[in-house]
């Protein structure tokens, strides 16, 4: 008899990858910038990388940074960009104007958290 799999690998195993999107160096740009979540009292360090989308790191509300060890963030659609190695998804949002206001994470069985631009 097999032994089940730990929850989180079961996860992103029946996650199906999305193909990668190509875009600019220079539309990354627009995505980077410290994104708040009041449900989790965090705020997430976005920013670029050798030409690549990186979750910097995590600070908490008890004022502690965390690093996730710059997870790059691959883009997956327009406004979506997945962090493979952890099974997130980041969809933004933006205003009439083009700008981004914020995203939503999905994180495993964890969906919507939501995150604005600070």
């Amino acid at each position: 008899m097999k032994e089940p799999k730990p929850a989180r690998e079961a996860d992103l195993e029946k996650r199906e990858k999305k193909p990668t999107v190509v875009l600019a160096a220079e539309k990354l740009n627009a995505y980077s910038g410290y994104f708040r979540s009041e449900e989790l009292l965090a705020t997430y360090t976005i920013g670029i990388k050798d030409g690549k989308l990186m979750l910097q790191d995590i600070q908490e509300g008890d004022g502690f940074t965390q690093s996730p060890q710059h997870l790059t963030l691959r883009a997956a659609g327009p406004e979506t960009f997945e962090g493979d190695e952890e099974g997130l998804e980041f969809v933004f949002q933006r205003d009439g104007s083009g700008k981004v206001l914020g995203f939503t994470l999905d994180a495993g069985r964890t969906r919507g958290l939501t995150f604005q631009r600070k």
